[in-house]
């Protein structure tokens, strides 16, 4: 869930449909008018994970099952306000093995973030990166053991900063872990 800067409501869902999934997309006003709503069945069978409203774009991050690869890809997709597509990007730590997209936040910048995890084997790693808001690669960075199972669930903006947060695999149980980087490099 996300609101533009009139107070209209974003949401991300999936529907099940013809025997896939697919992403979609609804904006609503202050009143629950639906305004538009926008489907993305690029995959046979993709799901949005998150949404990110800026001043002039939205953006949805998720993961699709590639059956060319017989993997889980990391996407990041734009849309104008009235919900039609700009570009998407496929994203991830490790573009050889499973990436799954789970968070998406925008800054005043038009900058945009997205964190998730991805298959190092034998473990997950949690990954963020930051892009422009042509989609261009800005800054990427893996927080993880690769012998773990690190997973990460959510991204926020706080001032200079990019706040992540999950769970890592930290024997002998699971344990929340939350991390602060540079907004600017990543650091």
């Amino acid at each position: 869930i996300d609101l533009d800067e009139s107070g209209n409501l974003f949401l991300i869902g999936n529907v099940y449909e013809n025997g896939r999934y697919k992403t979609r997309i609804v904006k609503y006003d202050t009143l629950f008018n639906l305004l538009w709503e926008s489907f993305d069945s690029s995959y046979m069978n993709i799901y949005g994970n998150d949404i990110s409203v800026s001043p002039n774009c939205v953006y949805v991050c998720g993961e699709a099952w590639d059956t060319s690869t017989s993997k889980w890809v990391w996407f990041l997709s734009k849309y104008k306000m009235d919900g039609t597509f700009e570009w998407r990007k496929i994203v991830g730590g490790n573009l050889a093995e499973e990436n799954h997209g789970m968070c998406v936040k925008s800054d005043f910048e038009k900058n945009v973030y997205t964190g998730g995890y991805y298959w190092q084997p034998p473990g997950y790693n949690w990954w963020i990166e930051k892009r422009d808001s042509m989609g261009n690669y800005l800054w990427g960075y893996s927080v993880g053991l690769s012998n773990v199972h690190d997973i990460l669930f959510d991204i926020d903006i706080y001032g200079d900063y990019v706040l992540i947060a999950g769970y890592k695999d930290i024997p002998p149980t699971w344990r929340w872990a939350m991390e602060k980087r540079d907004r600017i490099t990543g650091n």
